[in-house]
């Protein structure tokens, strides 16, 4: 099939802010690393796909 996107080393990191005993911290939590995938015109794609959560 043609594709229609194709997406390579994509990366995508959050940084939750909180506030714990009057003290302000931080934590970054990575929602995708180093991930690859294509979609085919016509496709439809979910996500988790399980392929794509390979570390």
């Amino acid at each position: 099939m043609t594709k229609a996107v194709e997406f390579k080393k994509v990366w995508e990191k959050y940084r939750v802010k909180y506030i714990r005993k009057g003290n302000v911290s931080s934590e970054e939590y990575w929602a995708l690393k180093n991930v690859n995938f294509s979609i085919d015109k016509g496709e439809i794609k979910s996500f988790p796909d399980k392929q794509l959560l390979k570390d």
